[in-house]
């Protein structure tokens, strides 16, 4: 097997044999003004270049046929030249040397081979600092590095061999190190960091282009799994199944929706977590916490769509009352519904969480009062009204009334304070077609009074 370094050498000893016959061609053939074309050459090659430019330029009267005897010349000294850089049997320093003097010759005929050699040599440059930085880092040990450079190096560089082989010796070093440190994270209990550890790693991998390593993406995924198997193991055992069933589908999206280990243990954790929830909804809805849930299931079927969770949604609404935040209100102004965020507090400390909870208000800003008021159409569907009224811990120091309407009449007339406790409303709304709440008669300077409308149910008995 011909190396890289002897077939280039070989190269360059057919281009001199080829050079040489040009030579005793060109003697044969030009008349003696044909000495100045060896005189130039024969400089050039002993690197004597402002003899052979001073040379050039006193030259006078070139022939036709000399004139191409000589570029054919220089096309093969510029050949050579990035040949033997390649090789390092001559510096960047000397090639580059060589290119500019016969760029000095001002031979439009070679102004392209003039670009293509300089282009080539510059690559070649940047070829051999890549391995000799990809020596220098993998004595460091960074072995990503070491890769990256060693892939940069040209096959007409002398050094392609060697920073191929060295290249497959940095990857192997580098899976081994990948493996220590994750292996070490794992052994430790620390899961988390081991797919933080993976997840830098896999970034790392990819800024550095190296995404195409068989070798090395085999590792990863070799690794991902551990680790996916490990951490869902310890969510597991803390019944903590929608963080399990999460590292194993992302495991899975990520590499193999096949792998039947993995497979087998997300449909172990699956049943696991259908159990968990139905336990967790079947309490709720024995205490009629019917909101909560169905916001637990509504949040599991993203998890697991299961059969059991479309059942018990079904029979949750079979059974939970109309709430208040199920009705859609035709017109309002300064009133809210609370469908999420932090719990409310009340003026005595009791706190609301949000939901079926809903706040409207009275507003005195300088000579303008404002209240607030929501109108609903029932159209007869409902025989009561249940719930409770409270003041917000927001409110200002005063006095405010809320009005509870059907149809323009008053049903509930209701004065609160800073001073009020919470009290529970059941109202008879069996003729009522729209149902309108309202506040009036506030007494505040200035500032904002606030009811809670917490557990409004609408209810058929």
């Amino acid at each position: 097997m011909i190396h890289q370094k002897e077939y280039l050498e070989m190269k360059i000893s057919s281009k001199t044999i080829a050079l040489t016959t040009v030579a005793a061609i060109a003697s044969l053939t030009l008349s003696g003004c044909s000495s100045n074309v060896d005189t130039i050459d024969k400089l050039i090659d002993e690197a004597k270049y402002d003899e052979a430019l001073t040379t050039f330029s006193e030259w006078k009267d070139m022939k036709p046929e000399e004139k191409e005897a000589l570029i054919e010349r220089m096309k093969e000294n510029l050949a050579q030249s990035l040949e033997k850089y390649a090789l390092e049997q001559i510096t960047y320093d000397e090639a580059t040397a060589l290119i500019d003097t016969v760029s000095s010759l001002y031979i439009s005929e070679l102004d392209e081979d003039i670009t293509q050699v300089s282009v080539e040599i510059k690559a070649l440059s940047e070829s051999k600092q890549s391995y000799k930085q990809g020596l220098s880092a993998y004595d460091s040990k960074d072995y990503l590095n070491a890769i990256v450079q060693f892939n940069n190096v040209l096959e007409n560089d002398c050094n392609y061999e060697n920073a191929t082989a060295k290249a497959e010796e940095a990857i192997i070093a580098y899976t081994d190190s990948i493996t220590a440190q994750v292996d070490a994270l794992l052994k430790q209990g620390d899961y988390q960091g081991a797919a933080q550890a993976l997840d830098q790693i896999n970034e790392n991998v990819t800024k550095a282009n190296l995404k195409s390593s068989a070798t090395i993406n085999e590792s990863i995924s070799t690794l991902s799994k551990k680790t996916a198997v490990s951490q869902g193991e310890d969510y597991a055992e803390k019944k903590d199944y929608e963080s399990a069933l999460k590292v194993l589908n992302d495991y899975r999206n990520e590499y193999s929706e096949e792998d039947a280990e993995i497979n087998k243990l997300h449909d172990e954790y699956a049943d696991q977590y259908v159990d968990f929830i139905v336990k967790k909804v079947e309490a709720l809805r024995k205490d009629k916490n019917y909101l909560k849930a169905l916001e637990m299931l509504d949040n599991a079927v993203e998890i697991v769509n299961a059969p059991e969770f479309a059942t018990l949604i079904d029979k949750i609404n079979k059974e939970k009352p109309t709430y208040l935040c199920d009705v859609l209100y035709q017109n309002s102004d300064r009133y809210e519904l609370l469908s999420e965020g932090e719990p409310v507090m009340d003026t005595i400390g009791n706190t609301y969480e949000p939901g079926n909870l809903f706040e409207i208000s009275s507003s005195e800003s300088g000579w303008s009062n404002y209240d607030g008021y929501a109108d609903y159409y029932l159209g007869y569907k409902y025989n009561k009204l249940q719930g409770v009224i409270a003041v917000d811990n927001q409110s200002v120091e005063a006095n405010c009334t809320l009005y509870i309407e059907g149809d323009g009449v008053v049903l509930e007339t209701l004065e609160f304070n800073r001073l009020s406790v919470p009290t529970p409303i059941d109202i008879d709304i069996s003729s009522v077609n729209v149902l309108k709440f309202r506040t009036g008669d506030f007494d505040g300077d200035e500032g904002d009074f606030y009811f809670i409308l917490s557990d409004m149910v609408l209810t058929h008995e």
